[in-house]
């Protein structure tokens, strides 16, 4: 079982807040397993990404490059994989030449000929293919293919809108539950989406925090499902970007208290 917690503030901070903001949400999420984590930190005005991985559980002591404008968290109890918690491949953030991603759930329809052709090459994990598929789908010759479409159809041609698109085509593809938070390093933007797996969003003065396991008061706004969700600096809003068709066998979730 994994556990993802973050908090997005609206302008780069001046001063360390990340661990008195997120410690409600690591001890949520350190319930839900706690063998191995990784986090991802950036900041658009440098602009520097840092992504680190660790085979040891979380604490605040390796969060070495804050303050920064966005930090996400990924913690993790093995559940697919080697199942080995010293190997430090299946670890998140997955990175890619296109993107970082980490991801909450479980893919039940991976193992393909093509998906195998894409997946990232150093893990077996099911967040390999995933990332492994949806960064085939971002490499230039596809984007650039996809825009001509657009404007031969009259629609809008811009990349990043194209981008969006490519991303919720890549994803529509994977059946199972998923809540995932992604980078792309060409627009340097990140994205949310979930089906199934659970992500809730919670608003303060002048940040977003994010996290799998629900805090009353603190992150309980859960996202909608079949939604890519746009986190732009500089705002405190979350942005409908694009969606994708999903099936579940189970309840519809609770509706989203988020502006789209």
């Amino acid at each position: 079982m994994c556990g993802i917690f973050g908090v997005f503030f609206v302008k780069p901070p001046q001063e360390q807040r990340h661990h008195e903001i997120l410690a409600p949400l690591v001890e949520a999420n350190l319930e839900r397993g706690n063998k191995q984590h990784g986090y991802l930190a950036h900041n658009p005005e440098t602009p520097l990404t840092f992504a680190r991985r660790f085979t040891k559980p979380f604490t605040f002591d390796t969060m070495t490059e804050l303050p920064m404008q966005a930090v996400f968290a990924h913690v993790r109890a093995p559940t697919g994989g080697s199942g080995d918690t010293n190997n430090v491949s299946e670890v998140h953030p997955y990175e890619a030449e296109r993107l970082f991603l980490m991801m909450n759930g479980i893919l039940i329809n991976y193992l393909n000929p093509q998906n195998e052709l894409r997946r990232l090459r150093y893990s077996m994990v099911d967040t390999s293919y995933l990332a492994g598929s949806i960064n085939w789908a971002l490499r230039d010759t596809a984007v650039q293919a996809a825009a001509a479409a657009a404007v031969k159809e009259g629609k809008d041609a811009d990349h990043k809108v194209i981008r969006e698109q490519l991303i919720a085509s890549a994803v529509e593809s994977f059946e199972g539950q998923q809540a995932c938070i992604m980078f792309d390093k060409a627009t340097r933007s990140f994205y949310l989406w979930r089906v199934m797996s659970t992500l809730y969003v919670g608003f303060g003065k002048d940040y977003l925090v994010f996290s799998s396991a629900k805090v009353p008061d603190v992150a309980d706004n859960l996202l909608n499902e079949g939604t890519i969700m746009r986190l732009d600096p500089g705002t405190k809003g979350l942005y409908g970007a694009a969606s994708f068709k999903f099936t579940t066998p189970y309840a519809a979730a609770e509706p989203a208290s988020v502006a789209e």
